[in-house]
C-alpha cells in the first residue's frame, strides 16, 4: 500500500557548525578573486591607456626628428657645461633616434608599451679648452666623470718645469634623452631628461592626460632652444 502524507514537510536538517563556517570561507575566497580580477582588469585598462599616450608621444617624435635630421638646425643658446665654460655654435647632429619598449612577455598581437625615449645629439667640430690651475683640477675632473663627460688631458709646465695647469680638451658634443615611462604604483607618466638645455638628469611625474600636443609641441621648443624649463612645461601640463 502507498503510504499517506499528513501534509507536514519534513525539515531540512541543520547546517553545522563545521558547514557555516565552510560557507563563510567560500564566500571570502569568491569576494578575494573578485577584487584580484577587479584589480587586474583595472590595471589592464590603465596599462593600454599609457601604452596609446606612449605610442602618440613615439609616433609624434619619430616624424620629429625626420625633419630635424633634415634639417640640421643651430641651437640658438649658450650650453653651460657644468659651471666651467659654455657650448656655443651647436648644430643638431642627424644622428638622432627613439625608442619604445613593451611589457614583457605580451603577445605578439598585444603590445602593450611602457617606455618610449627620444635620443639625439648636438655638435660642433674641434674641442674645448678647459683650463684649471692644477691645485683646482680635481674638482673639475669629478664634475666631468660625474656627468660621463669624455675629454682628453693635457699638463702644462711652468717655465721651471714645474706643473701649474691643467688643460682638458672636451669635445664640443652633447648627447641629450628624453625618457617617456610609467609609474605602475602611482598610475602617472614619468619624464626623464638628461643633458636637456644643460648638462645633468632631472625627473618629474605628471598624469597621462599631460602628455599631449601641446606638450610634445612645447618640449620641441625647449629642445630647439626656443624655450626655457622643463619643470615649467610640466607644471602648466597639470593645470
Amino acid at each position: 500500500a502507498t503510504p499517506q502524507l499528513d501534509g507536514r514537510e519534513t525539515a531540512a536538517p541543520a547546517m553545522s557548525i563545521l558547514d557555516v563556517l565552510k560557507q563563510k570561507n567560500l564566500s571570502k575566497k569568491l569576494a578575494e578573486e573578485q577584487l584580484i580580477k577587479d584589480k587586474f582588469e583595472r590595471q589592464q585598462i590603465l596599462n593600454k591607456r599609457i601604452s596609446d599616450t606612449l605610442m602618440f608621444a613615439y609616433r609624434y617624435f619619430t616624424e620629429l626628428i625626420e625633419q630635424l635630421n633634415s634639417l640640421k638646425p643651430s641651437y640658438p643658446k649658450p650650453y653651460p657645461l657644468l659651471n666651467v665654460a659654455d657650448f656655443t655654435d651647436l648644430v643638431w647632429q642627424d644622428n638622432a633616434r627613439t625608442n619604445c619598449f613593451t611589457r614583457k612577455p605580451e603577445p605578439e598581437y598585444n603590445k602593450i608599451f611602457d617606455r618610449i625615449s627620444l635620443e639625439y645629439s648636438l655638435a660642433k667640430p674641434g674641442d674645448l679648452q678647459v683650463v684649471r690651475e692644477f691645485h683646482l683640477h680635481e674638482m673639475t675632473k669629478r664634475m666631468l666623470e660625474e656627468e660621463g663627460i669624455p675629454y682628453r688631458l693635457e699638463l702644462s709646465k711652468n717655465d721651471q718645469g714645474v706643473q701649474h695647469k691643467v688643460i682638458r680638451l672636451v669635445p664640443r658634443q652633447v648627447k641629450a634623452e628624453l625618457v617617456f615611462s610609467c609609474n605602475d604604483e602611482s598610475g602617472k607618466l614619468r619624464l626623464t631628461a638628461r643633458n636637456v638645455e644643460r648638462f645633468g638628469k632631472v625627473e618629474y611625474e605628471f598624469d597621462i592626460e599631460a602628455l599631449n600636443q601641446t606638450l610634445l609641441d612645447q618640449l620641441t621648443l625647449m629642445i630647439l632652444g626656443e624655450r626655457h624649463g622643463v619643470g615649467k612645461l610640466i607644471s602648466l601640463a597639470k593645470l
